[in-house]
Parts: C-alpha cells; structure tokens; sequence
C-alpha cells in the first residue's frame, strides 16, 4: 500500500479483515473435494452401516491425492475416450470443463475407486447409495445444489434449448 501512496495502520487493516469476516459470517472455507468425499462417506455411513468407513475414508484420501497429481492426463483420456476423437475440439474441449469442475462427481468417483479396491462386497451399489441421501445438499454449495442429481454430458450432439 505504501508503494502507491496510500498507508494504513496495522489496527485499521485488522479493523476491516473483522469487518469482511463478521459479514462472510466467518464463513471462509471453500468447498473441496474431500470435502464431498468425508460428507458423501458419512452418507453411506447411514445408508450402509456395513460398510468400513475408516478404512474407504482412509483408503479414499489417497486416491484423491493420486488423481489430483495425475489429474490432466486422467482428464485427458477421459475427455478422448468420451469423444471418441484423439484430437477433441475446442467446443469438446469447452464443454468437458464442466466435468472436470463437479466436484461431486470426482467424489464419487473417488469412493467408488477406494470401495472397489477395498473389494467391499456389491462395491457397485456404494454410488447409488449415496444419491439417496436428501441432506446431501445442505452441506453443497448452491452451484452443486443447483447441479445435484443425475447428470448426463454429452460432448458429441449440439445442447437444444
């Protein structure tokens, strides 16, 4: 601040980030995806009280980190395979960031790794399970709010109005 001119006491700095918190309601975390993930797993937890929640949780924390360190070539292949075109284009390519951005849909997924390779018996039933919780969207933001539900993406037709 000082740089262009303008200065300001540490007091009245720590004034105004009080300010900007007190209206935010101290509310400053973002949504992420482990955030879907430990409220999605405590949704199976309910819905399936067999299921080793520990362990998926723990086993599930992993898998997020490893697809996030790989996260442009998974991405990659999944946006070539959904084309079925080894050069998508920009238009593809637009549209697919739109999967690349649901965070609940990378959560799911990531659960659905973690209980397949837990070998958890009818691992295929845990993605299911978990769309059936109403409260689910209480703890989303309202852009997932909006969004939840069963989505389909289509990166080959034109969308129809």
């Amino acid at each position: 601040m000082q740089s262009i001119g303008q200065s300001y006491s540490k007091e009245t700095l720590l004034e105004s980030e009080l300010l900007i918190l007190k209206t935010l309601n101290f509310c400053i975390s973002v949504p992420n995806p482990l955030m879907y993930v430990e409220t999605l797993l405590e949704v199976l937890g309910y819905n399936n009280v067999s299921a080793p929640i520990p362990q998926l949780y723990s086993l599930c924390r992993h898998v997020l980190q490893f697809t996030y360190l790989q996260r442009k070539p998974i991405y990659h292949s999944l946006l070539v395979s959904t084309t079925k075109c080894t050069s998508p284009s920009n238009e593809q390519r637009v549209k697919f960031a739109e999967v690349t951005e649901d965070r609940m849909l990378l959560s799911v997924g990531v659960i659905a790794a973690g209980a397949f390779i837990l070998n958890i018996p009818n691992w295929e039933q845990v993605t299911p399970q978990m769309g059936l919780a109403p409260n689910v969207a209480s703890h989303l933001g309202p852009t997932e709010r909006r969004n939840r539900g069963t989505k389909e993406y289509s990166l080959n037709t034109p969308e129809t109005p």
